[in-house]
């Protein structure tokens, strides 16, 4: 009898230059492109989240209030940050994911639920070195306003306003320190670290089941880039609800300019944790939920046009490069 011959194994990027070059490249592009398309939303969020009370009632109402006021310009404050530290950043994400899932499967290849839940987690604690960065300065020039609530926020109220995304890295530096760059490093990494495991865990299942469902026709091992969208926008909105109220918490915490644990004044958070006791306190358990619906509406087409941007792009590089 003839012995089967065994699917050759396509090499991870722990064993093969040629697929980490792929993936840095497709993760970059990948990573401008979303940023591109759905900054505005991202700016709605943060606006939504960054007012306590009820100044901004909606997505829709925020960005045509800031469109009104002051303009796409308006829609896409920060976006300079983002398009610098942005590209690396998410380069650095996907393939800490990919160099991760690789070691934690082993040579059997296998990676389940536990596989990705835990490179998920890694991928944010390495990438976080830029993305904290980013954050940093792009949320405080998001939640900066011209129109009708400008300064209507407290973390706004009273203070010099940053001209672009380089004016708000010179301003920190000087007035915060490196401490102020990377505000906020432990609370994102409680926020956007359940928020990356849950998102790589949602996507795989997602995707599994869709390259094993019956009557796929020819399509082969590789999802395709209307599938990869699906799966990648149902799991970026249910991982962006689920971890809604850390991201409020760290968001507001990374807005306070200046502030130490130790001069803290009585409103101001000391940390994710005593953020989250404030606003249970100030606002009740729906002020958790604070943004929510625009984090999801954010975060749904977000990821997946990254993830699908990504794949499609590393199919066709593989066949190019």
């Amino acid at each position: 009898k003839k012995k089967k011959k065994k699917k050759k194994k396509k090499p991870s990027i722990l064993e093969d230059g040629r697929q980490l070059g792929i993936t840095l490249l497709s993760a970059s592009l990948a990573g401008v492109a979303s940023r591109l398309t759905c900054h505005p939303l991202d700016t709605a969020k943060a606006r939504l989240q960054a007012h306590e009370g009820s100044a901004f009632r909606g997505v829709v109402s925020t960005l045509s209030s800031t469109l009104r006021h002051e303009g796409v310009a308006g829609l896409y404050r920060g976006v300079g940050a983002t398009l610098v530290g942005g590209a690396p950043a998410m380069a650095l994400y996907m393939t800490s994911y990919e160099a991760s899932k690789a070691l934690l499967a082993g040579d059997g290849g296998y990676a389940g639920a536990g596989v990705h839940l835990t490179a998920g987690m890694a991928a944010e604690a390495i990438s976080c070195l830029i993305f904290v960065p980013v954050d940093v300065i792009k949320e405080r020039l998001q939640v900066q306003s011209t129109g009708e609530y400008a300064g209507k926020s407290r973390f706004t109220r009273g203070v010099t306003p940053y001209h672009n995304s380089l004016d708000a890295l010179r301003s920190i530096a000087h007035t915060e320190g490196l401490r102020g760059i990377y505000k906020g490093y432990g609370a994102t990494l409680l926020s956007y670290g359940p928020f990356s495991a849950l998102y790589f865990l949602f996507y795989e299942q997602f995707k599994n089941a869709t390259l094993a469902r019956p009557g796929r026709g020819a399509a082969g091992s590789d999802i395709t880039f209307v599938e990869s969208l699906g799966c990648a926008c149902t799991a970026g909105g249910l991982a962006g609800f689920l971890t809604s109220p850390m991201d409020l918490a760290k968001l507001r915490y990374q807005l306070q300019r200046g502030t130490t644990a130790e001069a803290a004044a009585p409103g101001d958070y000391r940390g994710m944790f005593d953020g989250l006791r404030k606003i249970y306190a100030a606002e009740g358990f729906r002020g958790f939920w604070r943004g929510a619906g625009a984090r999801v509406i954010f975060f749904a087409p977000s990821t997946a046009v990254t993830m699908a941007s990504m794949e499609f792009l590393k199919q066709r590089f593989e066949t190019v490069l």
